[in-house]
């Protein structure tokens, strides 16, 4: 389980783009979540679903793992199987900021397409 230090760094980092992007304008169709795992969080956005009241789809764009013996996150990746990867682009890091900055540059257009 993720301890109360690493809640609230994903909070600051996750919870802080998700509440402020994308515009106002757009948000009834896009959104960005966050969903805490174990030892990881993954970021998703959301669409509406194709049809009118079929609600809301949901896609991954990254997953941040954390590795507590090491005091650091590691990047993932989804292929289109569903299978995730470690991005080997930049290495762990001591903040999760610092990988969610590589996630929102993302110059392979691996996150965002």
């Amino acid at each position: 389980m993720l301890e109360k230090e690493q809640l609230r760094e994903i909070e600051d980092v996750l919870g802080t783009f998700c509440r402020e992007e994308p515009p106002a304008r757009v948000r009834n169709k896009l959104q960005f979540v966050f969903r805490v795992e174990a030892r990881a969080v993954v970021l998703a956005e959301r669409r509406p679903a194709f049809g009118a009241d079929l609600g809301w789809t949901e896609g991954p764009v990254a997953k941040f793992r954390y590795t507590k013996s090491r005091s650091e996150w590691s990047l993932y990746w989804r292929d289109r199987h569903g299978s995730w990867h470690e991005y080997d682009l930049v290495p762990p890091a001591k903040k999760l900021a610092t990988l969610f900055a590589e996630v929102r540059r993302d110059p392979t257009g691996i996150f965002w397409g």
